[in-house]
């Protein structure tokens, strides 16, 4: 019932405003696009509930872009932070205005990202029309490479907000899209290092190597500081129960409630508390989850983590595989078929996140493939190609499949080709689907 609910509240307010749905990925897509044609005409408006993940999506989209955020707080604006005209040297027929020092720079490559934009006063409304219509205000004018972009809550009854949904004028010139929540698309994102980018300065989610190099060469660590997926267990809790990606019975009951920005939240706390030695199964670490998401979620996510205590770990697979597959049979034993195949799209995230060695690579997923079912081989070879267009990594997407065909130091010997062969149950077939692959017909 609850999947149906949140479809249905996505479907009838996109409706209602005539708006597209997209996911938080698409959006983000679309904002890169805009900035590098320099699309400024009309402005994207992110609609969408709260912790979605709008913002965020902002911010990544920043980052691949190699340009700033300037995020403007519209519901937060007085009457000075909106900036202060002068009269004084006055010309071109503009006051002189006073900014504050978070506007983009001339020459800066960067986003202005209005939050919020529905719960501005009416002097912040002013200036966000002002800048989406001439791009300035008063004298002070935009950079070339400046995208602007706002974000806001729907206009319902869960929100305060002012309908700027029904502001003919404003409405011709923003680009209103509303944002879902796709358990797909958040299970893809939380495989990568780009979901705790933002928490990366915590120790919880920073390898031991980059702890260690903070105290000696911080500038180094900051290098190497690319953030974490998220944890194991969360992951595989919403894998297996989509549908608490984002919980909207509790939410319109004003309690607590699950959503991607709160299960980032409990990730973080699942990493520091196995640092500090603090079982997830105990009840001081289902009151820190409580207190995020609610008790009744809390007692689930618990009692999860208590059933599924083995962790398949695409570190241990690559490094120590005799133990992987223990751990992998145990959990095949018990049933958990959803755990096995979410681990297959994990080790493709960790090997192309980290361009991990083809060689080394081989020797645990021939050893993987040799003990089990010739399904998660297809499975994984059928996963390559959309992966490495993820993580833009052709290059690695050839040399990984380079491997399963032939020994570098043996080219000629075609062993590794024909065991890759029989792996998939197709002989005909596979080979032809490698030699495309490698190719790269597909």
């Amino acid at each position: 019932m609850a999947t149906n609910n949140n479809e249905s509240s996505q479907l009838s307010y996109a409706e209602q405003y005539d708006i597209p749905r997209m996911t938080i990925g698409q959006i983000k897509e679309e904002l890169e696009f805009s900035f590098t044609q320099r699309l400024y005409r009309g402005v994207y408006c992110i609609v969408g509930e709260a912790g979605l993940g709008k913002s965020q999506a902002v911010h990544q989209a920043a980052r691949n872009l190699n340009a700033r955020v300037c995020d403007i707080r519209t519901a937060q604006f007085g009457l000075l932070g909106a900036g202060v005209p002068s009269v004084k040297d006055v010309d071109e027929n503009f006051f002189k205005i006073k900014l504050p020092t978070i506007f983009p720079k001339e020459g800066e490559r960067s986003i202005v990202l209005f939050d919020e934009i529905n719960q501005g006063l009416q002097h912040a409304i002013a200036m966000f029309f002002s800048v989406i219509e001439d791009r300035r205000i008063y004298d002070y004018k935009l950079p070339d490479d400046c995208l602007v972009v706002a974000c806001m809550n729907p206009a319902t009854a869960s929100y305060a907000v002012n309908q700027i949904e029904n502001n003919a004028a404003l409405r011709r010139r923003l680009k209103f899209v509303y944002a879902i929540h796709s358990p797909e698309a958040w299970l893809v994102h939380a495989r990568t290092r780009e979901f705790h980018y933002s928490d990366r300065k915590s120790p919880a989610v920073q390898t031991t190597e980059v702890r260690e190099l903070y105290k000696t060469n911080p500038e180094k660590a900051d290098q190497l500081n690319q953030g974490m997926p998220c944890h194991d267990h969360i992951r595989a809790f919403i894998g297996t129960s989509p549908i608490m990606l984002y919980d909207e019975r509790t939410q319109k009951a004003n309690k607590p409630f699950a959503c991607p920005a709160s299960w980032q939240t409990i990730s973080l706390e699942c990493y520091a508390m196995e640092q500090a030695g603090i079982a997830l199964t105990s009840s001081r670490a289902e009151n820190r989850f409580g207190a995020t998401l609610n008790l009744t979620t809390a007692s689930q996510l618990r009692a999860f983590i208590e059933d599924n205590q083995v962790v398949l770990s695409p570190v241990e697979f690559l490094t120590d595989i005799r133990t992987f597959l223990e751990k992998f049979e145990a959990v095949k034993t018990a049933g958990k078929q959803p755990r096995l195949l979410e681990f297959i799209y994990n080790l493709l995230n960790y090997l192309f996140d980290n361009k991990y060695d083809t060689e080394k690579a081989y020797k645990s997923i021939f050893a993987f493939f040799k003990v089990e079912a010739a399904e998660y081989a297809a499975l994984f070879t059928d996963n390559i190609a959309p992966t490495a267009k993820r993580y833009n990594q052709e290059e690695y997407r050839q040399r990984l499949l380079g491997s399963f065909v032939s020994d570098p130091k043996n080219p000629n010997d075609h062993t590794r080709q024909n065991i890759f062969r029989e792996f998939l149950g197709q002989t005909e077939e596979a080979h032809d689907a490698v030699q495309k692959a490698l190719r790269g017909e597909v």
